[in-house]
């Protein structure tokens, strides 16, 4: 799975029951910092979360966020066309020489990160017609 390899993944086990691929997920996020050297991807989980926490069900939250960091990034490629929304499959495979990360739908971006790890998860509230609430 795509989280199995990368640190504090604690608190996302919690949330779920089983932990859902990143098919289809909305990408609110990808840029580069320290002058190149890490990158971040947030994005919207896809689904639902089976087990909210009780502060975050007294404010309606029942969706989150995922912020990744990446470090010691090389061949970075980033191809966006415009569009409402980036939406794609995120794909973060462990390899020998640490992740390989792929994005393919109406944003693609791959690139190699010698180490990785779930920076920070925010609850939200998501209707059922998909409109944003808190983030």
């Amino acid at each position: 799975m795509w989280y199995e390899d990368l640190g504090k993944t604690v608190f996302l086990e919690v949330l779920y029951n089983q932990i859902p691929d990143l098919v289809n997920v909305r990408i609110k996020q990808i840029f580069l910092f320290d002058d190149g050297e890490k990158a971040v991807i947030i994005f919207d989980m896809p689904d639902f979360i089976d087990n909210i926490p009780p502060d975050w069900m007294n404010l309606g939250y029942n969706s989150l966020c995922i912020e990744i960091i990446f470090g010691s990034i090389k061949n970075f490629r980033l191809l966006y066309d415009g569009g409402l929304l980036m939406i794609g499959d995120i794909d973060i495979i462990k390899n020998k020489e640490g992740f390989f990360v792929k994005i393919e739908g109406d944003v693609n971006c791959q690139f190699q990160a010698k180490n990785a790890m779930i920076q920070k998860i925010t609850g939200y509230t998501l209707d059922c017609a998909g409109e944003y609430g808190r983030v």
